[in-house]
């Protein structure tokens, strides 16, 4: 929901299933994820249900052992302003940067910058 206030549970559920998408792709098990946090499991499946809040230095600890931003956990509910504004009024602009925080490379970010200013300086604007 760009643009508009957020609930507490929507943002949790994102936060969690941004978790699970993560953890999955590193090919731990929640079990493996707990143990690194010295937590129970169950509770790595209620944070990646949203059913429980995370603390702000439990998330810290869970975006370093999977390798990730914490920006990353909270994927479509870091906007600019001004993107948002944008977003009400280009089509696709959500889908491009949801497409963006699937980049793992910082190789692949350098270049996607490169073709973005490029893209406007072809459209007038200035770099």
């Amino acid at each position: 929901m760009v643009g508009g206030k957020r609930s507490a549970a929507e943002i949790e559920e994102a936060i969690g299933r941004q978790i699970r998408h993560a953890r999955r792709k590193r090919k731990l098990s929640q079990e493996d994820l707990a143990e690194a946090l010295e937590l129970i499991h169950q509770q790595i499946q209620k944070y990646e249900k949203g059913v429980n809040r995370i603390a702000s230095g439990t998330l810290f600890d869970i975006a370093r052992i999977l390798d990730k931003p914490i920006s990353y956990f909270y994927g479509e509910y870091i906007m600019d302003p001004v993107l948002e504004d944008r977003e009400r009024k280009t089509p696709g602009c959500q889908a491009c940067l949801t497409l963006l925080q699937q980049f793992e490379r910082p190789a692949s970010y350098a270049f996607i910058e490169e073709f973005l200013h490029a893209a406007l300086l072809r459209e007038g604007g200035k770099r």
